[in-house]
């Protein structure tokens, strides 16, 4: 996605469909489709799935047909017959749109440029707002969108060192080649203008940024020049969960080993009391975090994980389990969890620094927020008070 002041848009497809690029029009079912249009399709789509890690995705006909014109159910059919991606379920009059799995066995894909006008319009960040942003379900504060949108486009990258970095952790192996990808292809849209978001029901904005390694925030990014820094929520899950434990049983049922774990998370230790209780199969935070990831958010099924957490937590991994089943969906406490953190990051911290300081520059990732260092005291003060309402 790109500003419109854009001759171009550089695009990734799969390098089997490179033939698109060696001409303007494909003759289909009596029509010309524009292979400008078939490559942003697929290039929109492979974002998605870098970004958010979802491989089936709902296509609705009002936005495609007001960004690929009245023909946009042509597109659709010859991405599905080229076997780019297939329809897993149809489209149903007042319930759901036609729901495509992409059909992404190989990840070696190829840089290219469009340069249809109509196409460079529709990417304009006005443009991309107020067509689809708009029509996302999510329960940040509508006016707060725009100022965060407004913000992605302030950041800047020295692509050629992210670029340099990038290519050593590939040939190091320190990077898998998914990882790698979606790095590159995410450092390319900062640095060309073309700038990926979506926001989601859960309450999450995923951007370019999101997907970034921390290295590469750390020290390739720049907000209009200015110096960033990162200030998080520590182990942010496992505090939101103890909330959910509060809401669902009780402080006063809680038992000591419930009140010990409620503790560590309020104090930020958690990932630490699981890496000193196992130092032999838990060697770091990372780790520890990874664990925990896979308790709240998995499905529960025995494995290496729940049985070391379940050895020293028993009752909180009942209860995790209990809450599951209560809903009958395992991923409702994930669910529950992004709403809270979405909550606490964007409608709270986040629109109290916007209209105290409307002029500080930031952008988030998940359960961060990364500023220019030289505002570290008055984002600081807003952080840690709203830190203290959760704790």
């Amino acid at each position: 996605m790109c500003c419109s002041e854009k001759t171009y848009l550089y695009q990734f497809i799969p390098r089997e469909f490179e033939y698109l690029t060696q001409t303007k029009k494909i003759p289909y079912k009596g029509i010309n489709l524009k292979t400008d249009y078939l490559i942003n399709i697929m290039h929109e789509l492979i974002l998605r799935f870098y970004f958010t890690n979802e491989n089936i995705h709902n296509l609705y006909s009002g936005i495609l047909r007001e960004k690929y014109g009245k023909h946009y159910n042509y597109y659709i059919e010859y991405l599905v017959e080229i076997k780019f991606m297939f329809m897993t379920s149809n489209y149903y009059v007042g319930k759901k749109a036609k729901t495509f799995k992409l059909n992404i066995t190989d990840l070696d894909n190829i840089r290219c440029k469009v340069t249809d006008p109509i196409l460079l319009k529709k990417h304009s960040k006005d443009y991309l707002y107020q067509n689809f942003t708009s029509k996302q379900n999510s329960p940040i504060d509508p006016e707060l969108k725009k100022v965060l949108i407004d913000d992605l486009y302030h950041v800047e990258i020295n692509f050629e060192g992210a670029k340099e970095y990038l290519n050593k952790a590939k040939a190091s192996k320190e990077i898998d080649l998914s990882k790698y990808l979606k790095n590159m292809s995410s450092i390319d849209g900062i640095s060309s203008g073309h700038i990926f978001f979506k926001f989601d029901e859960y309450g999450r904005l995923h951007t370019n940024y999101t997907v970034l390694k921390k290295y590469i925030r750390q020290n390739y990014l720049t907000i209009d020049g200015k110096e960033l820094m990162e200030m998080d929520i520590t182990n942010s899950q496992p505090l939101f969960f103890t909330h959910i434990l509060n809401d669902e049983i009780g402080k006063e049922n809680f038992n000591e080993e419930v009140k010990e774990f409620v503790e560590c998370c309020k104090n930020g230790l958690i990932y630490d009391k699981l890496v000193s209780t196992f130092p032999k199969k838990i060697k770091t935070r990372c780790d520890a975090k990874i664990l925990m990831y896979k308790v709240l958010f998995g499905d529960n099924k025995s494995n290496t994980e729940n049985k070391l957490f379940k050895s020293i937590y028993p009752t909180v991994y009942e209860y995790i389990k209990d809450l599951k089943a209560a809903s009958g969906d395992y991923k409702t406490i994930s669910h529950r969890l992004m709403k809270m953190e979405s909550q606490t990051i964007y409608n709270n911290i986040v629109k109290d620094i916007k209209n105290k300081f409307p002029h500080i520059k930031l952008f988030t990732v998940h359960d961060s927020i990364v500023f220019p260092t030289m505002y570290k005291e008055e984002v600081g003060i807003i952080f840690r008070n709203h830190m203290k309402k959760i704790k």
